[in-house]
């Protein structure tokens, strides 16, 4: 059965068309910007922080529709599928709190005294204590991971096997297609980009600008993650009720 436009549509817009946006928003606004407001552009208050936030607010919710999705489906999922789907909701809501140290920026409340002893910058939360230990440890993991799990994975199972992405293969259930392949090199580009000599000047102002356009990127790369799976496991869904009305009806005229 072939899938509405719209649906063919949504690779081109999420993978495609919204990163290319997304930069060329962010350069024109940072060309425009005055430079002695480019910190509070990128501080944990400002619009990049607050958009990241937001970011994470939609893939936690786009990850809680998928979960919803996987249970309509007959016949039910592997619950493997099911609980790698509710650990990215589990990730993305501690992204979010993470993101906003647990509402501390928007209400303002004190930190506990352990934070205050341990946290970098004295906010409630765990990436920034011990010196950025934990921070430094999930930049890591970003910068290898994501390259994995959005490149070098889906290429290399289809690569393998051309029915990688058929309905109740594994693929079909965890992996993307090419929808995260621009959102992952655009960030791997940042960190080069950041160490020209373009940048050199005012280094640590731009150091953590830029850190902070890098962090939303990885963020907007798994939303889009988020809306593709939800996308592909709500159109499935729709189809399995239509094959089956389809069906019904052709047993009554039988």
């Amino acid at each position: 059965m072939n899938r509405p436009e719209s649906t063919n549509r949504t690779p081109l817009l999420l993978g495609a068309i919204l990163p290319v946006a997304t930069v060329l928003i962010y350069t024109l606004v940072m060309i425009v910007i005055p430079r002695d407001q480019l910190q509070w552009f990128h501080n944990e208050t400002g619009p990049i922080e607050i958009i990241t936030a937001l970011v994470f607010l939609l893939t936690a919710i786009a990850a809680g529709a998928i979960l919803v999705s996987l249970r309509r489906q007959q016949p039910r999922p592997s619950r493997w599928f099911i609980a790698w789907h509710t650990l990215f909701i589990i990730g993305a809501v501690f992204m979010l709190l993470e993101e906003t140290s647990y509402g501390q920026h928007y209400f303002n409340f004190e930190s506990p005294a352990y934070f205050e002893e341990h946290n970098k910058q004295d906010e409630m939360n765990l990436h920034n204590l011990y010196g950025d230990k934990p921070s430094s440890t999930l930049r890591r993991i970003a910068n290898v991971g994501l390259p994995v799990f959005g490149i070098a994975l889906p290429w290399f199972v289809m690569s393998r096997d051309p029915k990688a992405y058929e309905r109740t293969r594994w693929a079909w259930y965890t992996l993307p297609h090419k929808e995260l392949i621009l959102w992952v090199l655009l960030a791997a580009l940042v960190s080069p980009i950041r160490n020209t000599d373009f940048f050199s000047e005012g280094e640590t102002v731009w150091r953590g600008t830029l850190s902070e356009f890098k962090e939303l990127l990885w963020a907007m790369t798994l939303c889009v993650y988020g809306l593709v799976m939800w996308q592909r496991f709500k159109q499935d869904t729709g189809d399995t009720t239509e094959t089956s009305t389809v069906t019904a009806a052709s047993s009554e005229a039988s």
